[in-house]
């Protein structure tokens, strides 16, 4: 993730022509910006040897919907969400932080080696502790972000929402485009298309066949 973070990796979603912001928070990063994760982990850790299933970093990302932060206060907004990563991650934690503009829509994204006070390696003091910690550093970084406008999302236990990849996301994102271009080729433009036709014709064939299905079950109750 560091080298992705970089961009010393291919992302395929950049725009080469746009350019990333790395923002510096002490002199250390400044010495780390050119070293691997492996040699940086060992220095903060001092060399600690951490079990098999510890949280080695944390990935944390940064945005905003996209066009709620104009341009010219994109600045503003990267420096306040740099003083909330300090306060709530501890600024000796963090690894490196860049605001990526070569996306669609901007955002920070940061990696933290997560030390605790007692220099021991724990991802636990700063996400874990009771179910509800990731809703409440959502809702304390909203809090932070408010004198841009922006808003809290709605909290999952209403949505019931379940955490899906950016590979999977992307995925279904290509499938809905390619299913509504072969629309149009049916049905014409957008402005002209009839709601639930397009609904009946996004159904996957499993969805066509379980509502045939039911229907010629209810067919045949109504027959007897």
């Amino acid at each position: 993730r560091l080298q992705h973070n970089r961009r010393e990796t291919k992302c395929v979603t950049s725009n080469p022509g746009r350019k990333n912001i790395c923002l510096i928070f002490s002199d250390q990063m400044r010495k780390d910006r050119t070293r691997s994760f492996r040699q940086i982990f060992r220095d903060r850790t001092r060399g600690q040897k951490p079990r098999k299933n510890a949280v080695m970093a944390l990935e944390v990302v940064l945005t905003f919907s996209p066009g709620a932060v104009p341009e010219e206060q994109l600045k503003d907004w990267a420096q306040d969400n740099a003083t909330w990563l300090r306060k709530t991650f501890g600024n000796d934690n963090i690894i490196d932080c860049q605001l990526h503009r070569d996306e669609k829509n901007p955002h920070l994204q940061c990696i933290i080696v997560p030390i605790d006070e007692r220099r021991k390696l724990n991802a636990r003091a700063y996400v874990g502790g009771t179910r509800q910690r990731m809703s409440e550093l959502q809702t304390d970084y909203a809090n932070a972000m408010a004198k841009y406008g922006l808003k809290r999302g709605i909290c999952r236990e209403i949505t019931k929402a379940r955490h899906e990849s950016s590979l999977r996301w992307h995925e279904r994102q290509a499938q809905k485009e390619t299913r509504l271009r072969a629309y149009e080729k049916v049905f014409g433009v957008e402005e002209t298309w009839d709601f639930d036709k397009f609904l009946e014709f996004q159904m996957t064939k499993s969805e066509i066949d379980k509502k045939e299905n039911s229907t010629a079950k209810e067919t045949i109750e109504t027959s007897k």
